[in-house]
């Protein structure tokens, strides 16, 4: 019962109102807070949803049967903000892929364009909220806006992709066309570093580590196939993405998958032209979710000659391992190696940033605070440290690092030096 009025009133309220090629419903849509997704609730209770439970539902478990009634199946649902969210963005991407992808934007071509625009803009929003760096009322309030209409469209792109595979390779009704499966192959493909940098706002690691994973093996397939024209740009652009998903992985303790990521990236940007090819182009099996464990090959790939480091890697894993005091020492290291190759920073500040939040973040985990304000003084001037509340006031940092070492006199001096906001709004955190 899930139709074209429901699916503009989530458009709706995903920010998409005005992309819309015609309303069958008019739902004007104020955020507020309070409301809790009540919203939700109406489209669920609306498109009779409820009726579709069986009367008994059976659950077979270790020959005990638990039977739920229809009434307590929708007493569930209709009680849970969580399953609400997961319905409505279900019935989304359901609808879509029924429609072939046919919606009130248009084709398949303009659905995919309001969907990826809306996501470059949340993306490009987000961005100038946290440049801003005010935490006045006015800016949080639409911050909270920003995350949760970011997180509902990251994960309605992440049930699509599999909703879109289920309908092509899952069945054999072949639901999806072969030239609209290859429009959302590609599509996916240019949209996937988007997800995983959407998914790193949310703090959802482990989708932004799958998709990461994704986007890396598209990217390898291309060099496989010699469809780079430009060196330079392969290795920044594989390296960014590079660069986020070890930095979810850390967050999510997988040392090993760094220590192995490391290990294949090396391989596969080789500077060794004879080096025989250890991945060979898995990019189908990876939007099905396959891993992307090397395989062997007698086929030769290109390779980029001498401009491959990973270094700025070797002491990643151990940040994920806990290992704070060995992983600042050799993020320090690995930092000052790349401003001896580089000393404008002209190729290396991507790298340069990751390593600089891991210095802030190893210090900021084992409190030494006296080394932290010691090392971002000495690179004040620089535009690596983009750790916002480190660059909100040095007098602040320096004055915590005091009071660590019980100098209160000198911490309490500094601190009367800050602003009112900084102290007040800072002081306890």
């Amino acid at each position: 019962n899930f139709r074209s009025p429901h699916f503009q009133i989530v458009m709706n309220h995903l920010g998409m109102k005005e992309l819309l090629t015609g309303q069958d419903e008019i739902d004007n849509v104020a955020y507020d807070p309070s409301e809790k997704g009540q919203w939700r609730l109406r489209l669920f209770l609306s498109c009779q949803s409820n009726d579709l439970f069986n009367i008994q539902d059976v659950i077979e478990d270790y020959n005990l049967k638990y039977v739920y009634s229809q009434d307590e199946i929708g007493y569930a649902v209709v009680n849970s903000n969580d399953l609400l969210t997961f319905w409505t963005l279900w019935e989304v991407t359901r609808y879509c892929v029924l429609s072939r992808l046919r919606t009130p934007f248009g084709g398949p071509k303009q659905t995919f364009d309001a969907f990826e625009k809306r996501l470059n803009e949340l993306l490009a929003d987000d961005l100038l909220i946290s440049i801003k760096n005010e935490l006045d009322d006015d800016n949080l309030h639409y911050s909270m806006i920003n995350r949760y209409q970011l997180r509902d469209l990251i994960n309605l792109f992440d049930r699509l992709e599999l909703q879109i595979y289920n309908a092509t390779v899952g069945t054999s009704l072949g639901n999806i066309p072969q030239a609209p499966r290859a429009i959302c192959d590609d599509w996916f493909s240019r949209i996937r570093t988007g997800i995983v940098k959407g998914a790193k706002i949310i703090g959802d690691d482990a989708l932004a580590v799958m998709h990461g994973f994704r986007a890396l093996a598209q990217r390898v397939a291309s060099l496989n196939q010699g469809l780079i024209t430009s060196e330079n740009i392969w290795l920044t652009d594989f390296q960014q993405i590079l660069s986020d998903v070890v930095e979810c992985l850390q967050r999510l303790h997988a040392g090993d998958s760094i220590i192995g990521l490391l290990a294949w990236s090396r391989r596969i940007c080789s500077s060794d032209k004879n080096q025989e090819a250890s991945l060979s182009d898995h990019t189908n099996d990876f939007t099905a979710g396959e891993n992307i464990e090397p395989v062997n090959s007698t086929q030769k790939h290109k390779s980029i000659s001498n401009q491959a480091n990973f270094d700025w890697m070797n002491g990643s894993h151990l940040f994920a391992e806990s290992r704070y005091e060995l992983a600042a020492s050799e993020a320090i290291d690995s930092f000052d190696c790349l401003l001896e190759v580089d000393p404008e920073m002209e190729t290396i500040l991507p790298k340069a940033r990751f390593l600089s939040s891991q210095i802030i973040d190893s210090y900021c985990m084992m409190q030494d605070l006296s080394s932290l304000a010691q090392w971002v003084h000495a690179h004040d001037e620089s535009e690596i440290i983009v750790d916002h509340l480190v660059k909100i006031n040095q007098d602040y940092l320096t004055a915590l690092a005091k009071y660590h070492d019980s100098d209160y006199l000198d911490a309490w001096k500094l601190i009367d030096n800050v602003p009112p906001q900084i102290s007040q709004k800072y002081l306890n955190y």
